[in-house]
This record gives structure tokens, sequence and C-alpha cells, in this order.
């Protein structure tokens, strides 16, 4: 039982290690990404987007809801 627990602990140690290593790679990146020009204009343009989307289906809802209504 205390063997088990002993390479559990083990494991448990390198593959923290192992995960704090790359969290640290991946937040690198993210910050190298996020500081550049083209990612910030990308982001933009993928939020124009996505209210230009919301703002369409919003109004093709409420055309249906109003042709819904007249056919009652």
């Amino acid at each position: 039982m205390i063997g088990k627990l002993a390479i559990f602990t083990v494991g448990y140690l390198l593959g923290t290690r192992a995960g704090r290593e790359r969290w640290d790679q991946i937040a690198r990146l993210a910050r190298w990404v996020a500081e550049r020009d083209e990612a910030r204009l990308a982001a933009g343009v993928a939020l124009n987007m996505a209210q230009l989307g919301a703002r369409q289906g919003l109004g093709l809802a409420s055309d249906l809801v109003r042709a819904r209504r007249r056919l009652s």
C-alpha cells in the first residue's frame, strides 16, 4: 500500500511539473499572440461579424414573429 502511494506521489509530482511547464509555454504564446496587431485586428473583425450576425438573426426572428401573428 505504501509503495503504491509513493509511486502515485512521484508520478503526481512529475506530472504537475510537466503540466506547469506546458501551461507556462501556452501562456507565453498567448501573450505573444495578444500583443500582435494582426491578432487585435482579427479580434475586432470577429466581434463585428458576431454583432452583425446577431442583428440579422434578431431581425429575422422579428420578421417571423410578425408573419406568424398576421397568419393567426
